[in-house]
Protein backbone atom coordinates (compact mmCIF):
# COMPACT_ATOMS: atom_id res chain seq x y z
CA UNK A 1 0.00 0.00 0.00
CA UNK A 2 1.34 3.86 -1.00
CA UNK A 3 0.68 6.53 1.80
CA UNK A 4 1.27 10.21 1.14
CA UNK A 5 0.43 12.97 3.36
CA UNK A 6 0.18 16.06 2.70
CA UNK A 7 -1.02 19.13 5.21
CA UNK A 8 -3.57 21.64 3.96
CA UNK A 9 -3.94 25.18 6.33
CA UNK A 10 -7.42 25.98 4.90
CA UNK A 11 -10.98 24.70 3.46
CA UNK A 12 -9.80 27.50 0.74
CA UNK A 13 -6.15 25.85 0.63
CA UNK A 14 -4.10 24.81 -2.66
CA UNK A 15 -4.01 21.38 -1.95
CA UNK A 16 -6.69 20.01 0.31
CA UNK A 17 -5.24 16.33 -0.12
CA UNK A 18 -4.73 15.42 3.53
CA UNK A 19 -3.69 12.03 2.83
CA UNK A 20 -4.33 9.08 0.30
CA UNK A 21 -3.75 5.38 0.38
CA UNK A 22 -3.95 2.63 -2.48
CA UNK A 23 -4.63 -0.84 -2.64
CA UNK A 24 -2.26 -2.76 -4.87
CA UNK A 25 -3.48 -3.81 -8.02
CA UNK A 26 -6.71 -5.89 -7.16
CA UNK A 27 -7.13 -9.49 -8.78
CA UNK A 28 -10.01 -10.98 -11.26
CA UNK A 29 -10.90 -12.48 -7.73
CA UNK A 30 -11.38 -9.55 -5.74
CA UNK A 31 -13.34 -8.34 -8.90
CA UNK A 32 -16.32 -9.62 -11.06
CA UNK A 33 -15.61 -12.72 -13.16
CA UNK A 34 -15.70 -10.80 -16.49
CA UNK A 35 -13.47 -9.09 -18.87
CA UNK A 36 -12.06 -5.96 -16.51
CA UNK A 37 -13.42 -3.46 -18.32
CA UNK A 38 -16.67 -5.21 -18.74
CA UNK A 39 -17.20 -6.04 -15.32
CA UNK A 40 -15.88 -3.38 -13.13
CA UNK A 41 -18.39 -0.78 -11.62
CA UNK A 42 -16.57 1.55 -10.40
CA UNK A 43 -17.87 3.22 -6.69
CA UNK A 44 -17.04 6.33 -4.92
CA UNK A 45 -18.49 5.99 -0.42
CA UNK A 46 -17.74 9.08 1.41
CA UNK A 47 -18.06 9.96 5.20
CA UNK A 48 -17.40 13.00 7.14
CA UNK A 49 -14.80 12.96 9.73
CA UNK A 50 -14.62 14.85 13.85
CA UNK A 51 -11.81 16.43 12.31
CA UNK A 52 -13.56 18.05 10.06
CA UNK A 53 -12.69 16.13 7.08
CA UNK A 54 -14.17 14.32 4.26
CA UNK A 55 -13.05 10.46 3.88
CA UNK A 56 -13.77 9.54 -0.04
CA UNK A 57 -13.00 6.28 -1.07
CA UNK A 58 -13.20 5.57 -4.73
CA UNK A 59 -13.34 1.75 -5.44
CA UNK A 60 -11.96 -0.29 -8.50
CA UNK A 61 -10.43 2.79 -10.39
CA UNK A 62 -8.74 1.47 -13.31
CA UNK A 63 -4.92 2.51 -14.38
CA UNK A 64 -2.25 1.06 -16.06
CA UNK A 65 -0.66 -2.15 -14.11
CA UNK A 66 2.15 -0.86 -11.59
CA UNK A 67 2.14 2.52 -12.14
CA UNK A 68 2.19 5.32 -9.42
CA UNK A 69 -0.82 7.06 -9.14
CA UNK A 70 -1.11 10.45 -7.79
CA UNK A 71 -4.05 12.82 -6.99
CA UNK A 72 -5.02 16.29 -6.14
CA UNK A 73 -7.55 18.13 -4.30
CA UNK A 74 -8.72 21.52 -4.42
CA UNK A 75 -11.46 23.21 -2.67
CA UNK A 76 -12.60 26.13 -3.86
CA UNK A 77 -16.14 28.44 -4.06
CA UNK A 78 -17.87 25.42 -3.25
CA UNK A 79 -16.49 22.86 -5.78
CA UNK A 80 -14.24 20.08 -4.35
CA UNK A 81 -11.80 19.11 -7.89
CA UNK A 82 -10.27 15.54 -7.05
CA UNK A 83 -7.74 14.70 -10.30
CA UNK A 84 -6.67 11.32 -10.01
CA UNK A 85 -3.38 11.29 -12.74
CA UNK A 86 -1.21 8.35 -13.82
CA UNK A 87 1.54 7.39 -16.34
CA UNK A 88 0.38 4.69 -18.36
CA UNK A 89 3.47 2.43 -19.06
CA UNK A 90 2.39 -0.58 -19.24
CA UNK A 91 0.04 -1.88 -21.74
CA UNK A 92 -2.31 -3.91 -19.05
CA UNK A 93 -5.24 -2.16 -16.66
CA UNK A 94 -5.78 -2.95 -12.76
CA UNK A 95 -8.37 -1.87 -10.74
CA UNK A 96 -7.20 -0.20 -7.41
CA UNK A 97 -8.80 1.42 -4.02
CA UNK A 98 -7.79 5.12 -3.40
CA UNK A 99 -9.03 6.18 -0.34
CA UNK A 100 -8.67 10.12 0.28
CA UNK A 101 -8.91 12.28 3.42
CA UNK A 102 -9.77 15.88 2.36
CA UNK A 103 -10.32 18.87 4.25
CA UNK A 104 -10.57 20.61 6.32
CA UNK A 105 -14.29 21.29 5.06
CA UNK A 106 -17.30 24.16 6.65
CA UNK A 107 -20.43 22.61 7.06
CA UNK A 108 -22.19 23.39 3.74
CA UNK A 109 -23.18 21.88 0.28
CA UNK A 110 -20.24 20.53 -1.95
CA UNK A 111 -20.26 19.82 -5.11
CA UNK A 112 -17.60 16.92 -5.62
CA UNK A 113 -15.95 16.36 -9.04
CA UNK A 114 -13.88 13.17 -9.80
CA UNK A 115 -11.43 13.64 -12.87
CA UNK A 116 -8.47 11.18 -14.52
CA UNK A 117 -5.73 12.11 -16.52
CA UNK A 118 -2.80 10.62 -18.00
CA UNK A 119 0.05 12.21 -19.65
CA UNK A 120 -0.52 13.27 -23.62
CA UNK A 121 -4.22 13.25 -23.02
CA UNK A 122 -6.94 15.49 -21.78
CA UNK A 123 -8.58 15.57 -18.28
CA UNK A 124 -11.65 13.70 -18.48
CA UNK A 125 -14.65 13.77 -15.29
CA UNK A 126 -15.34 10.88 -14.45
CA UNK A 127 -18.66 11.83 -12.14
CA UNK A 128 -19.83 14.40 -10.34
CA UNK A 129 -22.20 14.36 -7.55
CA UNK A 130 -23.62 17.08 -4.42
CA UNK A 131 -22.75 16.62 -0.74
CA UNK A 132 -24.09 18.20 2.25
CA UNK A 133 -21.18 18.09 4.40
CA UNK A 134 -20.68 18.18 8.05
CA UNK A 135 -18.42 16.24 10.24
CA UNK A 136 -21.22 13.34 11.33
CA UNK A 137 -22.11 12.60 7.88
CA UNK A 138 -22.91 9.38 7.64
CA UNK A 139 -21.34 7.08 4.64
CA UNK A 140 -23.05 7.32 1.31
CA UNK A 141 -21.90 5.23 -1.71
CA UNK A 142 -23.01 5.63 -5.54
CA UNK A 143 -21.85 3.80 -8.70
CA UNK A 144 -19.78 6.16 -11.14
Amino acid sequence: MALCIAGCSGEEAGNALVSLSKTGCKSMGDTRAAGITDALQESVSYYGTQDGCLMLVHVDACFACETEVNVSVTVKDGVISIVEKNDPVTNCVCPYDLTMKIGPLSSRTYQVEIYKSSPGSTQQKRCSFSIDYKPSLQEHSLEI
